[in-house]
């Protein structure tokens, strides 16, 4: 696999959510990042290319569906889901 086909995002304000998506995401092999705000998923969009974003629709700073057209700005062949 390319680099950037190793990395995936996630992007939830629940620890627990994203504790138990990265054990599960690092045991298949990949390589997990994580942020708790959309700010902080921007700040990793900015300087990481990801396979694929795991994205909650509500986030204590932006909703789910405007971070996502943020995200595809930025990278417009991302997948998010």
């Amino acid at each position: 696999m390319a680099d950037r086909e190793k990395k995936i995002l996630i992007i939830d304000d629940e620890p627990n959510m994203c504790w138990a998506l990265d054990r599960l995401l690092k045991g298949a092999g990949f390589s997990v990042f994580k942020a708790l705000t959309a700010h902080g998923a921007l700040s990793s969009i900015a300087t990481e290319r990801f396979r694929c974003v795991l994205l909650d629709a509500k986030l204590p700073d932006m909703e789910g569906l405007d971070l996502a057209r943020c995200i595809h700005k930025v990278d417009p062949t991302v997948r998010i889901v």
